[in-house]
């Protein structure tokens, strides 16, 4: 019996060793780790949990916010409406043109020390700008939103502070973001998220790094358990509903008379390759084809950013940018704002005149 027990215990660890091996192999490699789990952080979407205000993923409110990870850290104070940084007053004093920055972590500016996001960048270069307009410029970028959220926080919050130019930030994480959320059917009749539905086999996946080995090394789903065939439906809705939202919010400016500015922005890889993914490139052709204009900056960035250089401009295990690399995007966006009639025009006369210069010394 004993015999027999040894032989049986020595099979089970002979089966059990390699796969044992071969899970320590693949957490410490990462190489199916997700983003929280390379990055180190501790991440909790929307779905998961309640929102803090009906339809609205902002920051709890007059609250402070950290963000640390392997790479950096931020530490900030949130607003009385969620978001970082200063607020419009209620009251918009004769003279005063207010700018409204919509997005992501990208727009608020994860990845930068705390006053160094691109909207930063803007705001400071404008505000220099000697005219009659007071320039005034407010960030109500959220880490992990998106577009659908965007226009929920523009309609429901925002409004009321009257803004002149609304920029709503796009980026390929939105894509993703909308193919796993949906559309405004993620609410339910009380303005919160429903549940995301999880397979039976979610808990192996969590768990066990052999098991993601399996799935999406040889089945390759992906991160959010879509097969190759639902990712590739859900991405076609995904573009489908961010084109509503680029219609929408065309018809919410004609509405409040405010002007717009859609605009696709890069990841750092998106840069090597000269423009956004063919998803967003889909996004801005059906915008077009709407009468909806948008724009992707991110051939103007790869005109003045080499591949040795762009190594010095985001995080490489986060890939979200640095300051210098949210310098880039910020002043992509001045030429943008030079270009189009989005300003009043003493001050986008002014801003033609240096911005090429400006671009040139930084």
């Amino acid at each position: 019996f004993l015999k027999k027990s040894s032989s049986v215990f020595l099979a089970i660890f002979a089966f059990c060793l390699p796969l044992g091996l071969g899970e320590i192999y693949l957490r410490q490699s990462f190489k199916y780790s997700s983003y929280c789990e390379k990055t180190g952080l501790k991440c909790q979407d929307a779905e998961e949990k309640r929102l803090p205000y009906p339809w609205l993923w902002t920051l709890e409110r007059d609250s402070k916010f950290k963000f640390t990870n392997k790479e950096f850290s931020l530490d900030t104070e949130i607003n009385a409406e969620g978001f970082q940084g200063k607020l419009f007053s209620i009251k918009k004093n004769e003279g005063e043109f207010r700018i409204l920055f919509l997005g992501d972590s990208f727009t608020f500016g994860i990845g930068s020390p705390r006053d160094k996001s691109f909207v930063n960048v803007v705001e400071s270069y404008l505000s220099e700008i000697k005219t009659t307009k007071q320039i005034q410029i407010m960030n109500a970028g959220i880490p992990g939103s998106d577009p659908i959220f965007y226009l929920q926080i523009l309609k429901r919050q925002m409004l009321k502070y009257k803004p002149d130019l609304v920029v709503m930030m796009i980026n390929s994480s939105d894509v993703i973001d909308i193919a796993r959320r949906g559309g405004n059917e993620r609410f339910d009749d009380f303005g919160n998220m429903k549940p995301r539905e999880r397979p039976w086999y979610y808990s192996l996946y969590t768990n066990l790094h052999l098991f993601r080995a399996v799935l999406s090394g040889v089945l390759h789903y992906d991160f959010n358990l879509m097969s190759p065939q639902v990712f590739k439906e859900r991405t076609n809705m995904s573009i489908e509903l961010l084109t509503k939202c680029g219609v929408e919010l065309e018809a919410l400016a004609k509405e409040e008379n405010f002007k717009k500015l859609i605009i696709f922005h890069p990841y750092p890889i998106d840069i090597m390759n000269k423009h956004v993914p063919h998803a967003l490139l889909t996004v801005k052709d059906k915008l077009k084809a709407s009468g909806v204009e948008s724009f992707d900056i991110t051939p103007d960035m790869a005109s003045r950013i080499s591949a040795k250089r762009l190594e010095d401009l985001y995080w490489p295990i986060d890939l979200h940018f640095n300051q210098e690399g949210y310098k880039e995007i910020g002043i992509s966006i001045l030429k943008l704002m030079a270009q189009t009639n989005v300003l009043p025009i003493d001050i986008k006369t002014k801003l033609k005149a240096e911005i090429s210069s400006f671009a040139n010394e930084q």
